[in-house]
């Protein structure tokens, strides 16, 4: 509801100052050609080309796994993606800031995207418990995968503290590359 006047436009872009009171808002455009609205609310993210504030540390199941958190080869959306070459049964967590464990009240799905260089399957866990409550999903190696997981599946926890993916597809480990980490608003 709240409108702003763009700092710089082309054909393709559009660069606009937000307000401080965005959070859990989402961003539309209108033009002659209609109204277009953003599908990731502001303050929803935990990766965006780099980890956001919502983002405390991350931990490694396998510490010789190699992470580049700046991947600039292949990417869904933006400029950057995270590259975890992990081994078989491998995970990765990603650690939210203690200041910004996030009540699941206002979400209803752990979000992100992911693509391996062998089409494969992670394993979906929440708040370091990778035994129950998971959900087990694939992508592909020629395309970005979006997924959602909706906390339901993950035992509706009521307090979000951790992310975890599990490297699930059984070869030997894979080279897989995440982006757009977040959370969904209900």
């Amino acid at each position: 509801t709240t409108q702003v006047e763009p700092i710089e436009s082309s054909l393709t872009e559009i660069k606009v100052k937000v307000p401080d009171d965005i959070k859990y808002k989402y961003l539309s455009i209108t033009n002659v050609s209609g109204t277009t609205v953003a599908n990731q609310a502001f303050g929803s993210a935990l990766y965006d080309d780099a980890p956001t504030n919502i983002w405390g540390w991350d931990e490694k199941w396998d510490a010789t796994n190699t992470f580049d958190l700046a991947y600039t080869k292949d990417f869904s959306q933006g400029a950057k993606s995270i590259e975890w070459k992990s081994g078989e049964w491998d995970a990765y967590i990603i650690a939210l800031a203690s200041w910004n464990f996030t009540d699941t009240d206002k979400f209803k799905a752990v979000r992100f995207s992911a693509k391996g260089v062998k089409a494969g399957k992670v394993k979906v866990f929440v708040n370091g418990d990778p035994d129950h409550n998971f959900k087990v999903v694939e992508f592909k190696s020629d395309s970005w995968t979006y997924i959602e997981v909706p906390f339901s599946d993950l035992g509706s926890p009521a307090v979000l503290e951790k992310v975890g993916f599990q490297e699930f597809g059984g070869f030997k480990g894979n080279t897989i590359f995440l982006d757009d980490i977040g959370l969904v608003l209900k």
